[in-house]
C-alpha cells in the first residue's frame, strides 16, 4: 500500500486504508515529514520506515508495543528520552546521521529491548560529560 503526502495533508488519509488491522508494514520515508502521525491505532504495525525525512521529536505514542523494526535514520531527531522504552519487541532500530547528544540518556531508554539484534547510531553528535 502506498500512502502518498502532500503538504498540509494527513500523511495517513483514512480513506486509503480499509481497516486499522491491515496496516503491518508502512513506508513514511522520503515524505518531508516534519513530525510523526499518531500510528498507535494499527495494533499489527511491524515495521515502519520514516528515514529521511525532517523529524526533529519522537513522541511515545507515536508507535504500539509490537512493533519489530523502525527506520528512523537521517532525520534530524534530537533525543528519543521516553518515547521508545515501551517497544521491548523491537529488534531493528536505525537511528544513524541525526542531532542526538546525550548517549546516556539514548542508552537509558534502549535497555528493555532484549529482542533488540541491530542497531545504528553512528553519526550523531553525542556527547559525554565526564
Amino acid at each position: 500500500m502506498e500512502i502518498y503526502k502532500q503538504d498540509n495533508e494527513d500523511p495517513l488519509p483514512k480513506r486509503v486504508i480499509q481497516r486499522d488491522t491491515d496496516v503491518t508494514h508502512l513506508h513514511l520515508a522520503r515524505r518531508g515529514l516534519t513530525y510523526i502521525p499518531d500510528l498507535s491505532r494499527f495494533s499489527m504495525l511491524r515495521c515502519v520506515w520514516l528515514n529521511n525525512n525532517k523529524i526533529r521529536e519522537v513522541s511515545r505514542a507515536s508507535f504500539n508495543c509490537c512493533l519489530t523494526e523502525l527506520y528512523l535514520q537521517n532525520n534530524d531527531i534530537l533525543s528519543i528520552s521516553g518515547a521508545l522504552r515501551h517497544l521491548t519487541c523491537l529488534q531493528v532500530l536505525l537511528l544513524s546521521n541525526n542531532q542526538m547528544k546525550c548517549l546516556e540518556e539514548t542508552v537509558s531508554e534502549l535497555k528493555n529491548m532484549q529482542d533488540l539484534h541491530t542497531l545504528s547510531l553512528y553519526l550523531n553528535p553525542f556527547t559525554q560529560d565526564p
